[in-house]
């Protein structure tokens, strides 16, 4: 069978690997669709603690039974539609024992530990498989992971009926918790992003109202705050909107060394609430059944999708630098085939802030267009602002000179710089003022990317040419 593997940190291969035989107890899948998750991200860097290496990733997956293997219990046959949790708890330390099977001190996952679904088939326990009706597709099946950690955190939480809340962060998980805590009876719901497009997505799906960052609420105070960012300064204000008696969840992923401040006298003097949400705990039969009923939409949600083609892809190097108590720039790069359909207009493509590389491939079929996103640590806007200046050779919000497109600054928590540019194939000179655009990248990775500036800074490429 064809599958992406992770070689090493950093070295991806497309490839063709045995075809896995069920075990006692187990069914094979044949994989229709599967999510790419930031945990896969992580991995892909070595930075995901549990994972050996090679190992084929992918833990957000749908598909049909190909195979089963003895002892599956009635009620599967070949052919069936079918959702997976990727949960591998060993059910004998004392978290299991207490019914904490997500903090299992001998945790598994299917994706993550052991072979996972970036591939024709995976081999998965029956236990762990949840019949998928007709009414949900494949993509929406991929989907029930990440909306069964939602459950979890909404349960972690507790009744939000009647209470305003807060959620930071508007991606797709964020967009998952909206809608659940919506349906739970929450009189409203304020939604942080700094992204607008993400904040059109969560008006749409139901939010009171929307800002690009707390201070733009105009000091509202929330009984609720869930942060869905992992981003220290975004729970440091979500904490500080909170009322007297309110409640914290940390819901998105730091780094496993980022810190953040809280006050304990306020946490002592108005007794607040601050929890936190690991994965998936017997919450991904109630997310299938919410699928199933239509629920929720996930129109806003799915992206492009790629399938697999043989091949290798070599991570390309990192233009950007891990700063304490903040996730690193991510830079992908993935080697597949495009679906049927063209790719989005980057310009409008969501999650390109991520930094996941399109293609890699030289030639005519490669990049067209570099975009660049940098977040600039507060107090340090006005330096990074001018270092693009001087880099670039243009005037922020103004069309660049030379080979860049253009600069846009979003004034927010973090200053936000984005940098568009397009290419000539991949020719390394372009002539005009800005000159040898790889050049450019060079300098702003030895300027820009360094602790005392930026968080992050992230490179994408895109097979299609910006315009205005």
């Amino acid at each position: 069978m064809r599958a992406v593997i992770w070689e090493a940190p950093g070295k991806l291969a497309t490839t063709e690997v045995a075809d896995p035989a069920p075990r006692h107890g187990e069914l094979v899948i044949q994989v229709s669709a599967c999510g790419i998750c930031g945990t896969d991200l992580h991995i892909a860097d070595g930075e995901f603690p549990p994972t050996p290496y090679p190992i084929i990733p992918g833990h957000e997956f749908a598909g049909r039974v190909a195979a089963r293997g003895d002892g599956i219990p009635p009620g599967w046959r070949d052919g069936d539609r079918a959702a997976v949790d990727p949960s591998l708890f060993c059910g004998y330390c004392p978290m299991c024992h207490s019914g904490r099977g997500n903090l299992c001190e001998n945790w598994n996952a299917i994706g993550d530990t052991v072979n996972g679904a970036f591939a024709d088939y995976v081999a998965v326990p029956a236990a762990n498989a949840y019949h998928l009706p007709d009414s949900v597709n494949d993509a929406q099946g991929a989907l029930i992971e990440p909306l069964s950690c939602a459950v979890h955190g909404l349960r972690r939480i507790g009744p939000v009926t009647g209470h305003d809340l807060l959620l930071t962060g508007a991606g797709t998980m964020g967009l998952l918790l909206l809608q659940l805590l919506t349906n739970a009876g929450a009189r409203s719901v304020s939604v942080v992003d700094r992204k607008p497009s993400r904040l059109a997505a969560a008006t749409a799906a139901g939010a009171k109202e929307v800002a690009e960052d707390v201070s733009g609420l105009d000091g509202r105070t929330f009984g609720v705050v869930v942060d869905a960012t992992g981003a220290p300064a975004a729970i440091e204000a979500g904490f500080g909107a909170l009322d007297r008696g309110g409640r914290l969840l940390v819901f998105g992923v730091t780094s496993a060394d980022a810190a953040v401040s809280l006050s304990p006298f306020r946490i002592y003097n108005d007794e607040i609430t601050v929890l936190g949400s690991m994965a998936v705990l017997n919450s991904f039969g109630a997310a299938a059944d919410l699928m199933a009923a239509g629920s929720i939409d996930t129109s806003p949600l799915l992206g492009m999708p790629f399938t697999i083609s043989p091949g290798t892809g070599q991570r390309p190097q990192r233009r950007g630098h891990q700063s304490p108590g903040h996730p690193r720039a991510n830079t992908v790069s993935v080697d597949t085939s495009p679906g049927p359909e063209p790719y989005p207009d980057p310009s409008a493509q969501e999650g390109r802030h991520q930094g996941v590389l399109l293609t890699g491939a030289d030639g005519a079929d490669g990049p067209k267009a570099f975009y660049i996103h940098i977040e600039a640590r507060p107090g340090k806007t006005g330096e990074v602002r001018q270092m693009l200046h001087d880099i670039l050779g243009c005037v922020l919000d103004e069309p660049a000179t030379g080979p860049w497109f253009g600069v846009q600054y979003s004034p927010t928590t973090f200053g936000i710089f984005e940098v568009f540019t397009n290419l000539s194939g991949r020719q390394a000179h372009v002539d005009g003022g800005g000159g040898d655009i790889f050049r450019d990248l060079e300098r702003m990775n030895a300027i820009l990317a360094h602790p005392a500036h930026v968080y992050r800074l992230d490179v994408l490429m895109s097979k299609q040419v910006f315009t205005t």
